[in-house]
């Protein structure tokens, strides 16, 4: 399916123009093809989602406007993550400054993520998961955890750069990039 096949549905389109979100959240949705990866995930008013290494939230906060109150957004961070804000927690912020009061800030390292067993409709590791390689992540202990946190049917969408065929793992530092079978 292309991109220009997707029907974004109204909610989505309602949440991108949020007056919560910042003028530079906007200005990644384009190239991010962010309103058909929403609508292809099926995201809906009264899931349950998380954002995994949230950092300052743009995902989160994009999906908060999009559950609604009847949902709940999840936007988990690393110790590490949480390090390089000088200790301060950058989806906690947001979550006051923005009011997003159906999002939860989780503490957490990948392995052992500190979310609802069953209970999410879809988890999202949005434009990082080549990261996990540098940093040393277990991405199969990462995997178990995110696939136990998920409901029967639940989406782990891994949206991401990619290497050349052949690269593996190898440029994941330098580019930021790996390859997609990994």
């Amino acid at each position: 399916m292309k991109a220009a096949e997707i029907k974004v549905p109204d909610e989505i389109h309602r949440a991108l123009l949020s007056s919560r979100r910042t003028d530079d959240d906007r200005q990644r949705d384009e190239p991010r093809h962010l309103a058909g990866l929403l609508a292809f995930a099926g995201i809906r008013p009264g899931m349950q989602v998380a954002d995994l290494m949230a950092s300052r939230g743009y995902l989160a906060g994009t999906l908060a406007e999009i559950v609604g109150e009847a949902g709940k957004v999840y936007a988990q961070n690393s110790p590490r993550m949480v390090e390089r804000f000088k200790g301060a927690d950058p989806v906690a912020e947001r979550i006051a400054e923005s009011a997003l009061t159906n999002t939860v800030s989780v503490i957490c390292e990948l392995e052992d993520l500190k979310l609802p067993v069953g209970g999410l409709d879809a988890i999202f590791s949005f434009m990082f998961y080549h990261d996990t390689v540098w940093v040393g992540t277990d991405r199969a202990a990462m995997n178990a955890s995110v696939f136990r946190s998920l409901k029967p049917g639940g989406i782990f969408a891994v949206v991401d750069h990619h290497a050349p065929v052949g690269a593996g793992v190898s440029v994941a530092q330098a580019t930021h990039r790996i390859e997609r079978r990994v």
